[in-house]
């Protein structure tokens, strides 16, 4: 899919200069724009190739399968942090080597030379102390503009690389979505997923930053420590000593804590997410038998568990910062007192290049290390969080039981609709041979027992069966989502297109959600959405096709949501179409227009297996299968199988179209927010392509609001 967002402008730095990139003149223009009229996302740049999701995705995914593997082989957990290493570890050199230069060389030779330069006001004054002063002098602020440049390339760089690996591990994940089979996806919710995606990754944001303190702290304290020593002698070691009580003792223990919290925090974090959307889903529910109070308290009580925690984190990262404070004077007050106890005599050098000098400690061993360490696992708890995710059992791309199988067979995006049909190998139609199957390693009994069927190319195929017979897990079976453990599938080169029994739709146009990604033919959509039955609805909706589609298609009704999965569905060229109950959210007129007009009109050469409770409409199909209990109870005719027992029962749960008319036995429909008619037309409706609205006003919002927004919240 294409993002709805598109930048025009390319980004300054792949052609900026060397000057350009050293004081980083490139990214003036935007500053000022920002500040003369504001900014826009049409303002933005385009993402540098090295930046781009997919390949950094790639990247990441080829070494965490090469961690799989070597997993496999040694019998061993699969490291995420190994492949991320792996994937980025010449980006984290690159920024940690400008840390240690910043920390190690840079850092401390200006309270040196500061030294230096000071002892010239307090010394006899020659020809040779003026010369020295102003070497000196240019010496002290070329390391200052020097450490200034260095800071803000290091900040830059390990922000990049942060930012590379909080994108390349969302990609990661939401590739790792698309595989999941039906048990990996019952092991996760979504909550859990947001939560990864949301707040799991920004670690990685966070720690980036200060990954390099932990090699570099532990060579800068002897470094700056030798310098001291130059001035106060063994004075250096009661500083040095306060400084590793304080590190060691209190800084350690506290990261941990803050790691261990980290884990409960996020636990609580998907409990409540998961929560939270289930009842944005069901809001509908909730207002109509008035629940909001049970779950409001429900909510509450999930938030209230939530922020016990993050309070506990919170008490720590104070303590933290407060300590950090108060330590900077103890280790000057303690140098300087041994000093002065041990007969030193102080002076302005010795104590203005103390104070550099013990803020450039201060700063690398009781602020950034205690928070590299925090930071680190915090960030442990995520890797963790994220293999566990990772791990979950995923769809396998080929499956020997599965003959013909592969993801070309299934692939709806732009390249399989440009193929040449000319250079395919004609469908031999699809085969079952005794094929079992089920969900659940070793089951007590099999969702799907014994089936063998043989299907034609361009048959109609009818399947019925009582709730819970295994229809659904029949179509996933073709599908390759349920893999037989015993049997094979053979597609015969078919490609295959579906439509689910509950239609997924993501925010967006009603005609990008049909398309989903393919390019527009106008006879062909118009085509398809008439035989779907959604010109009268593109009349009535407000914007046509280009109305916008909210959360899971939120703004639509049940019949509205079903026969735009349908489109889409029909859309794609394929030679087995397995429609899974499309029409059990739309009315009797319109299930009939669906099925002439779309099953056995538009569809009409291809394969049809039709998921149906609606028995009356397989009168026209070439066989129908009734299955009971994953088994198939019969298959032939509609005349042949309506003699089945099995069948009259069928039929008796079955509501005739003369019963619809009374309101206590009307099917349950899908409630919907906006309900819209979901009735049928097939007159001549002009379907060009009107301008579609854009989501920039939802994006961004600008102005000073803080005064009107405290006013609310105080009331």
């Amino acid at each position: 899919m294409e993002s709805k967002v598109v930048l025009k402008e390319k980004n300054p730095h792949d052609k900026a200069n060397f000057l350009s990139k050293i004081f980083l003149w490139w990214s003036f223009k935007l500053f000022k724009r920002g500040y003369k009229t504001g900014l826009t996302i049409e303002d933005l740049w385009q993402a540098r190739s090295v930046d781009q999701s997919g390949p950094l995705g790639d990247r990441l995914e080829e070494a965490w399968e090469r961690e799989v593997e070597r997993s496999r082989k040694n019998n061993t957990k699969p490291s995420l942090s190994r492949a991320i290493v792996s994937s980025f570890w010449l980006e984290y050199m690159t920024s940690g080597i400008l840390v240690g230069v910043l920390f190690i060389v840079v850092w401390p030779l200006i309270p040196y030379t500061l030294a230096l330069f000071i002892k010239y006001f307090s010394s006899e004054k020659t020809p040779e102390s003026y010369r020295n002063a102003h070497i000196h002098n240019f010496l002290l602020n070329f390391f200052s503009i020097l450490s200034a440049l260095l800071m803000n390339h290091t900040n830059l760089s390990q922000a990049c690389v942060g930012m590379r690996v909080r994108i390349a591990s969302c990609s990661l994940v939401y590739r790792k979505i698309l595989k999941l089979n039906r048990v990996g996806i019952s092991k996760t919710d979504s909550g859990q997923v947001i939560n990864l995606m949301s707040n799991d990754v920004n670690r990685f944001d966070i720690a980036a930053p200060l990954l390099s303190i932990l090699w570099v702290m532990p060579i800068v304290v002897p470094v700056v420590c030798y310098l001291v020593w130059q001035h106060i002698g063994y004075a250096t070691l009661a500083a040095l000593a306060v400084i590793v009580i304080q590190t060691v003792t209190v800084q350690v223990y506290l990261s941990n804590r803050q790691g261990i919290l980290r884990g409960k925090i996020a636990r609580r974090t998907d409990e409540r997410v998961k929560v939270m959307s289930e009842l944005v889903n069901g809001v509908q529910v909730i207002k109509m038998y008035a629940w909001e109070k049970p779950f409001e308290k429900l909510v509450d009580k999930l938030r209230k568990i939530e922020i016990k925690f993050i309070l506990r984190t919170s008490f720590i990262k104070g303590f933290s910062t407060a300590l950090s404070v108060f330590t900077e004077r103890f280790i000057l007050y303690a140098a300087v007192v041994t000093f002065v106890v041990t007969g030193g005599e102080i002076s302005s050098d010795i104590t203005f290049s103390l104070v550099q000098y013990y803020n450039l400690m201060q700063l690398a061993c009781n602020i950034l290390f205690p928070m590299a360490l925090a930071f680190l696992a915090e960030s442990r708890v995520s890797i963790r969080r994220l293999e566990e995710f990772l791990a979950l059992d995923e769809s396998e791309g080929d499956d020997p039981k599965i003959a013909s199988f592969n993801a070309n067979s299934l692939l709806n995006g732009m390249d399989s609709e440009k193929e040449n049909s000319n250079n395919r190998v004609k469908p031999t139609g699809l085969v079952i041979s005794n094929a079992t199957a089920s969900w659940q390693p070793n089951p007590i009994v099999h969702t799907l027992r014994n089936i063998t069927l043989n299907f034609q190319p361009g048959e109609f195929i009818g399947v019925a069966g009582l709730v819970g017979s295994g229809k659904s897990s029949f179509l996933q079976l073709i599908l390759g989502e349920l893999r037989p453990s015993k049997g094979t599938v053979s597609l015969g080169g078919s490609r295959v297109s579906y439509a689910s029994q509950e239609p997924w739709l993501f925010v967006a146009t009603i005609k990008q959600n049909i398309l989903f990604g393919l390019p527009y033919d106008r006879l062909k959509y118009k085509k398809v959405v008439t035989a779907c039955a959604l010109l009268r609805d593109f009349e009535q909706l407000p914007a046509g096709d280009s109305t916008m589609v909210g959360e899971r298609g939120i703004s639509l009704s049940g019949g509205q949501r079903a026969r735009i999965g349908l489109a889409r569905a029909c859309y794609r060229n394929a030679d087995i179409y397995l429609l899974d109950d499309p029409l059990s959210a739309v009315d009797t007129h319109v299930g009939k227009h669906i099925v002439s007009e779309c099953v056995m009109g538009l569809l009409r050469h291809s394969t049809r297996i039709l998921v149906t409770h609606q028995l009356h409409h397989l009168k026209q199909a070439d066989r129908v299968v009734i299955l009971h209990n994953g088994e198939v109870e019969t298959c032939g005719t509609f005349e042949e199988v309506s003699k089945c027992p099995l069948f009259k029962e069928l039929e008796h749960e079955e509501q005739s179209p003369d019963d619809s008319a009374n309101p206590q036995i009307l099917r349950k429909r899908t409630l919907s927010v906006q309900s819209r008619l979901s009735a049928s037309t097939t007159a001549e409706s002009p379907l060009d392509e009107e301008v579609e609205p854009s989501e920039s006003d939802e994006l961004m919002e600008k102005g000073r609001e803080i005064t009107r927004l405290h006013s609310q919240l105080n009331t």
